[in-house]
């Protein structure tokens, strides 16, 4: 009887260690993230490292937070940062994984999640470049203008 009790308890310790780390199996130390603009076709920047045209798909590390950087011609340039932030409060995540869980997930990046998981950008058209143009009166051109022409009054 010793001996199950034993064995019971290894097989316990086993399927404890097993999921230990859960998160860095099942979610992975990077985050896919959907990028889109309105107009499309906007240069995506990750990082400062051109990756692509909208719409794309980014792989991010979630251990850090990152910057993307939109730029289309004829509009300002869009900055969205991307914040990786923890899943779970430390009890749920030591519930959940315990000490050793814990570790390996931090270590990978596993334990966060990219926010926003998403990005829509509505681009804004730069404004005009140069001299703004001055409304005319016409009338008082009209009553300026030397037109060759001169009434006789007398």
């Amino acid at each position: 009887m010793h001996a199950k009790t034993i064995f019971q308890g290894l097989a316990v310790a086993l399927f404890a260690f097993g999921l230990s780390g859960c998160a860095t199996m099942t979610k992975g130390s990077h985050q896919d993230v959907i990028i889109a603009s309105k107009p499309g076709d906007a240069q995506v920047s990750l990082d400062d490292k051109t990756i692509g045209h909208t719409p794309l798909k980014a792989s991010m590390s979630r251990k850090t937070d990152h910057t993307v950087r939109l730029t289309h011609p004829g509009y300002l340039p869009y900055v969205a940062t991307f914040h990786h932030k923890t899943r779970h409060s430390f009890g749920v995540r030591l519930l959940l994984n315990g000490a050793a869980g814990m570790t390996v997930n931090h270590m990978s990046g596993a334990e966060y999640s990219i926010k926003p998981d998403h990005l829509d950008a509505k681009m804004t058209p730069k404004p005009p470049v140069g001299p703004v143009p001055v409304a005319s009166n016409a009338f008082s051109q009209a009553g300026h203008a030397d037109s060759g022409t001169r009434s006789s009054g007398s």
